[in-house]
């Protein structure tokens, strides 16, 4: 009797634990992309006006235009292994300005972190964690 109480306790525990490491693989991820667009002169000079942003989702990318100088999207719930990126590309027609592109992304209820950060037309991170 003492050995199947045993051998159910041990069983019972390494269903718990089985839980747990299946909940971790499934966690529900979020991703924030951010846009911004700084001149150093302001004032003077051409400025970029129209621009198209696109995101990656769990359903596809999804466009944006916008002519602001900058734009935040929250997306999700990802799973692991979900390839986020954001691009910007701008109409061409005007100058001037430096891109700052970042990813964010949460776990489950965790805080934002920033995971990858870019001064170019483009950033990507593999959620990894």
């Amino acid at each position: 009797m003492k050995r199947l109480t045993n051998l159910l306790l041990c069983l019972f525990l390494l269903f718990l634990s089985c839980d747990k490491d299946s909940e971790k693989l499934s966690a529900d991820y979020y991703v924030r992309y951010e846009f911004g667009l700084t001149y150093s002169n302001p004032m003077g000079g051409t400025k970029y006006t129209n621009k198209t942003i696109s995101i990656t989702t769990d359903s596809g990318i999804i466009e944006v235009a916008t002519t602001s100088n900058a734009y935040t999207e929250t997306i999700g719930p990802v799973n692991k292994g979900f390839n986020a990126s954001i691009t910007v590309n701008f109409d061409g027609s005007s100058g001037g300005g430096t891109t700052n592109l970042k990813i964010y992304v949460a776990r489950g209820s965790e805080p934002f972190v920033l995971k990858a950060s870019s001064n170019r037309t483009t950033a990507s991170y593999i959620i990894d964690f």
